[in-house]
């Protein structure tokens, strides 16, 4: 190869011609990452704003957290509506007690389980750290005790007492088990109200009298039932959910007995046992 050669094809010959010197891509060869290499900007040609193949990145506003506020937002209002129903749950029944003195077609034994299973609740709500578990069940100890206080006295019957010891126990084996089954404490507390309103509804259909029983508190029970659903259903709180199904259930059985006007009426039969009246 002469000097001749080298002269007239090196850098400084094409310097001289103006041919543009190829310059590579920075980062290396673009078309290995799958894009046209930027074109190079002839000489003479004024530098003009080039559009890449990758669109610019937009800045986006953000958005506000809706989901989250609204969930926050029905959590409280159920929390504050199911304490609030809680706190006046027990006080038609010791209002209608203490007015008639009457507690035909009330179950002793409901009661009890009542103030076991709220008992419960509150050391599930401590374990969960959730304040309105907690609350609720603060709540709504005061007019079920009151409850239980005015019925013992004025109700000789004992029958059936067994039940609220055997509930307690289900619930202290449960709890035991909770390092081995860690759902099972939650769904056997929230079947904690069958054992309210299956002795109930068991007691009001085998009455034939079930003067006793106080409607409002049922009916404060289908109202709190659907508010439950919705509390359990806004904090995940699986207990509430099935507390929800089986009050519903079991608060529309007893109304059912007290609203059906059972033929013949003596005053001596009972839809489930029946009885002819005398003449």
């Amino acid at each position: 190869m002469t000097h001749e050669s080298v002269t007239t094809t090196g850098p400084a010959a094409r310097r001289a011609r103006g041919t543009p010197r190829a310059v590579p891509p920075r980062g290396g060869s673009s078309h290995a990452l799958g894009r046209p290499a930027t074109p190079v900007r002839p000489a003479g040609v004024p530098h003009r704003a080039t559009r890449t193949s990758q669109p610019a990145r937009r800045h986006r506003r953000p958005t506000p957290r809706e989901a989250p506020v609204t969930t926050d937002l029905l959590v409280l209002v159920t929390g504050a509506a199911t304490t609030a129903l809680a706190l006046a749950f027990g006080v038609p029944q010791w209002l209608h007690v203490r007015r008639t003195g009457s507690v035909a077609g009330v179950s002793l034994p409901s009661i009890t389980n009542s103030l076991v299973s709220t008992l419960a609740w509150l050391l599930y709500g401590l374990h969960l750290h959730d304040v309105w578990v907690v609350a609720t069940s603060v709540a709504g100890l005061p007019a079920m005790l009151a409850t239980f206080v005015a019925v013992v006295r004025r109700s000789d019957a004992r029958t059936g007492m067994w039940l609220p010891l055997g509930w307690a126990a289900l619930l202290a084996g449960a709890g035991l088990a909770a390092p081995l089954a860690p759902g099972l404490f939650a769904t056997v507390l929230g079947c904690s109200v069958l054992w309210y309103v299956t002795p109930a509804a068991v007691t009001a259909w085998r009455s034939p009298d079930v003067s006793g029983i106080a409607t409002g508190t049922w009916l404060l029970l289908v109202l709190d039932a659907a508010v439950a659903g919705s509390y359990g259903l806004a904090a995940g709180v699986t207990a509430y959910l099935v507390y929800a199904a089986v009050a519903l259930l079991g608060a529309l059985a007893v109304l059912a007995r007290v609203w059906w006007r059972w033929a013949p009426d003596c005053g001596r039969c009972s839809p489930l046992t029946g009885c002819t009246c005398p003449a």
